[in-house]
């Protein structure tokens, strides 16, 4: 399963990378700046195998040809043929399994066409893994959504979720990912498929992580649906784990978006010049603009009950 096609042309413009917008050791911020599946660090992980490979690769190559040329001095033909055959087939599982690493060294460098058409063939080959070709799915989701398009992220997503359980798969990644649709769905406004996916989204693991983004699903589709009552029991059992750990200000501002509709209007203030305080404002403004609209225009003191 394809989504539409991505081009370059989808880039008009150069993305500024997320590094460059959160302090070196503020690892949950720079997380929270992409989607709930995106895994920390990994990024860094792949890339870093790229000199491992090659210098593997270069110690084979070199073996390959000794033991080539000692079996042509032996005068053993078939040793000969032997062992060129096999280091060549080693190093071209080794150059095959860096074709992933080599699309993620183009993100890393911020050439995201070259990347995005990249991982593009990766996640449409039949020839690579299927953990290649999900996690590349993955990529092109966060690539689609860090340039702001929601519904092709969305189809990254779901082109993922399509794929049957495979026995080695990490649930809590899969969870992640179904989180990650549950949020799409919501800022698409796709609301009943998005209230749909909530509904059958399984609790999440008792991870720092996975309860943000849980408590986020379920603001996010309450703030699509402009209906703060479907949030109303759960807002001051979130609100002490939220203001710990949002890093960017989302989850803060449909927090206050919430209590402002239930008619708290002091703890919807505080929450908003919290927001206004901490945020990442270019985040909010760029992937939440309605959220920041209304952040922006209540903080203002234009109270105007549920929007």
């Amino acid at each position: 399963m394809n989504p539409r096609g991505a081009s370059s042309s989808a880039w008009p413009v150069p993305v500024e990378p997320a590094a460059a917008l959160v302090g070196p050791g503020d690892d949950a911020r720079l997380r929270q700046r992409d989607l709930p599946v995106m895994v920390e660090g990994e990024l860094e992980r792949m890339v870093g195998m790229i000199p491992v490979v090659r210098l593997l690769g270069g110690m084979l190559g070199s073996l390959g040809a000794l033991a080539a040329a000692a079996s042509v001095t032996l005068g053993m033909p078939m040793l000969t043929l032997a062992s060129t055959v096999l280091s060549s087939l080693i190093l071209y599982a080794l150059w095959e399994d860096t074709r992933l690493a080599k699309a993620l060294e183009l993100v890393r460098r911020q050439r995201l066409p070259a990347a995005e058409a990249a991982l593009a063939k990766l996640a449409a080959s039949t020839r690579r893994s299927p953990w290649q070709r999900q996690r590349a799915r993955l990529y092109l989701a966060s690539l689609s959504w860090r340039r702001g398009d929601v519904e092709q992220a969305l189809q990254w997503i779901q082109a993922r979720l399509s794929v049957p359980r495979r026995g080695r798969e990490d649930p809590g990644e899969r969870w992640l990912c179904q989180a990650t649709e549950v949020q799409l769905l919501a800022l698409a406004g796709h609301v009943p498929q998005a209230r749909e996916a909530l509904r059958v989204l399984p609790p999440p693991a008792p991870d720092e992580h996975a309860e943000l983004v849980a408590a986020q699903c379920a603001l996010l589709v309450a703030f699509a649906a402009d209906d703060p009552d479907e949030v109303r029991d759960d807002l001051d059992g979130w609100e002490a784990m939220i203001r710990t750990r949002d890093g960017v200000g989302v989850s803060l501002g449909l927090l206050a978006w919430a209590n402002a509709g239930r008619g708290a209007r002091d703890r919807a203030l505080a929450l908003c010049r919290e927001v206004e305080q901490r945020a990442d404002r270019g985040h909010l403004a760029r992937h939440y603009p309605r959220l920041w609209q209304w952040i922006e225009r209540y903080g203002e003191g234009f109270h105007y009950g549920r929007r």
